[in-house]
């Protein structure tokens, strides 16, 4: 799966819901984003795909 870095080129991307709850968990999570960039996404992944299991 080839990841989208979310950056000053993707702001017209609509996020979904979870996506945008899924980022406001990170950052209780990772205040400072000291976490490893795949351990980041993969956590973030984590987070959307638990929020989409329970209809958002």
């Amino acid at each position: 799966m080839k990841q989208i870095p979310l950056d000053s080129e993707n702001i017209g991307i609509f996020f979904t819901d979870c996506e945008n709850w899924a980022m406001d968990q990170m950052l209780i999570i990772d205040p400072k984003n000291q976490m490893p960039p795949d351990e980041a996404h993969d956590e973030y992944r984590h987070l959307v795909e638990l929020c989409d299991s329970h209809g958002g």
